[in-house]
């Protein structure tokens, strides 16, 4: 996909501390560099959209059409060093998002 967003949320067997992380998909990519995810078991929840297909309104706020409802599953994040590949299944979206 060419943009959306992935959301990471900690699940209590992470810890207190663990943070909650909303990253953009640009290009099909999205940055755990800066404040990634932990490692650790997370809710994670992916949406896709269709910029071609943006729209403003009579209020000026822009409206882009979802490729895909949200798609949301748990994952188990590795150590920083490994890098993530997330693919959404075949008649949820059939696109994929990597790390970088």
């Amino acid at each position: 996909m060419k943009s959306g967003a992935i959301f990471f949320e900690p699940t209590a067997s992470v810890g207190a501390i663990a943070p909650t992380v909303y990253l953009p998909i640009r290009d099909g990519k999205f940055d755990t560099a800066g404040e990634g995810p932990v490692r650790g078991l997370y809710n994670v929840t992916v949406g896709g959209y269709d910029n071609d297909k943006s729209r403003v309104d009579n209020d000026g706020i822009t409206h882009t059409e979802q490729l895909f409802p949200d798609y949301k599953f748990q994952l188990e994040i590795p150590p920083k060093e490994n890098p993530m590949n997330i693919v959404v299944p075949e008649g949820k979206s059939g696109v994929a998002a990597k790390s970088r």
